[in-house]
Parts: structure tokens; C-alpha cells; sequence
């Protein structure tokens, strides 16, 4: 359940920053499913290891954005 609405809402955030080009989003997702790909070979369930990893991939690359644009408008001020 949990599993489903975090990859809803990491194809969410995907499809938000798809313009935008190299982000830190979609390298989140990218290293997020190369370390899923890794961790799901050794550990059995690759499916679910594989999903967990990209979520937290994306909502990892998303945090990361988010930080970035609080400094950028912290150093405007």
C-alpha cells in the first residue's frame, strides 16, 4: 500500500520536473533504481526493493531540490 503511493507520487514529481532537464530529481530516481537494481539481486524480493529504492531515490533528489531553492532564496534576503 505504502509502496503504491510512493511511486504514485514519485512519477508525480518526475513528470513535474521533466522540463526542467539534468535535475537533482531525476538523479535521485536514477541512483534510487541503480542501488534498488543492486540491493534486489541480493536480497530476494527485487521488486519490491527495486520500487522502495526509486522512491526513495526521488523523494531523496526531491528534498535535496528543495534545500537548494530555501538557500538560494535565503541568500536574496
Amino acid at each position: 500500500m505504502y509502496l503504491l503511493l510512493g511511486l504514485i507520487l514519485s512519477g508525480v514529481l518526475l513528470a513535474i520536473y521533466f522540463k526542467r532537464g539534468r535535475n537533482t530529481v531525476w538523479g535521485g530516481a536514477t541512483v534510487g533504481l541503480i542501488l534498488g537494481c543492486i540491493v534486489g539481486i541480493f536480497k530476494g524480493d527485487f521488486l519490491v526493493v527495486l520500487g522502495w529504492g526509486f522512491c526513495l531515490g526521488t523523494l531523496s533528489g526531491f528534498g535535496a531540490d528543495l534545500l537548494g531553492t530555501f538557500g538560494d532564496r535565503l541568500k536574496e534576503r
